[in-house]
């Protein structure tokens, strides 16, 4: 499960975990790779006490931001290069937020 992989939790940490669409992702053109993803989104809510026992396991994530819905929908339409890229396209899996899925 990739979040153990990426912040050292496991099932028992989520509620409500469900899968709310998909979509494929590549890399802009110009880049020194071209990588092209198939990217699932899910939706569900720590259960408490789990924000506490996140850990950055294998160097790929470094912290966590929270932002009410409209403030992140600002930052994404003012400042879509400051997003990362798979919450910008993920975006429109969830209301009230700007951009939307490729599939």
């Amino acid at each position: 499960m990739e979040i153990g992989q990426e912040l050292g939790l496991g099932a028992e940490d989520l509620d409500g975990l469900l899968e709310i669409g998909s979509y494929v992702y590549s890399d802009p053109p110009g880049m020194a790779h071209c990588g092209v993803e198939h990217r699932t989104v899910f939706r569900g809510r720590f259960r408490e006490g789990a924000l506490e026992r996140i850990r950055f396991v294998d160097g790929e994530m470094a912290g966590i931001a929270v932002f009410a819905v409209p403030e992140l929908a600002e930052l994404i339409r003012a400042h879509p290069e400051t997003v990362a890229s798979g919450l910008a396209a993920s975006a429109g899996f969830y209301p009230g937020l700007t951009g939307g899925a490729s599939s």
